[in-house]
């Protein structure tokens, strides 16, 4: 049996890749200046196809065309861990919607996930 037709070895391999992508993305984070751009509508569609799968499945909406004030590695790892996140935690289907808000993006993960629990305290949820 060859290591493709197992499917542990091709998930792990696919995780290495994206750990490789991380890492590489947080070196290159370091002594970035603000004044970089990115295709927000590619980077969330590299992000959707990384973590879309059959019983899981990611889509996405956008309606901006155009290249946003932002480093893309840094939009690469935020929509890695909501995409982690809502995939964790969350329910059905994900999506994720990029539109243009003013000058900026505004950038939404939604699942149907029954959501944050009614005694949460403040500052429960994602962190960093």
């Amino acid at each position: 049996m060859s290591w493709q037709a197992n499917p542990d070895v091709a998930t792990a391999l696919a995780r290495a890749r994206d750990l490789e992508t991380t890492i590489a993305d947080l070196l290159a984070l370091r002594g970035r200046s603000t004044a970089e751009t990115c295709d927000p509508q590619r980077i969330a569609a590299e992000a959707v196809r990384r973590r879309s799968t059959t019983a899981r499945p990611v889509t996405l909406r956008s309606d901006i065309t155009e290249d946003v004030a932002l480093a893309a590695p840094a939009l690469r790892q935020s929509l890695d861990v909501l995409l982690d996140n809502a995939l964790r935690h969350g329910d059905g289907p994900v999506t994720v919607t990029v539109e243009p808000y003013g000058n900026a993006v505004l950038i939404e993960v939604a699942d149907r996930g029954a959501g944050m629990a009614a005694a949460a305290q403040p500052g429960t949820g994602l962190r960093w």
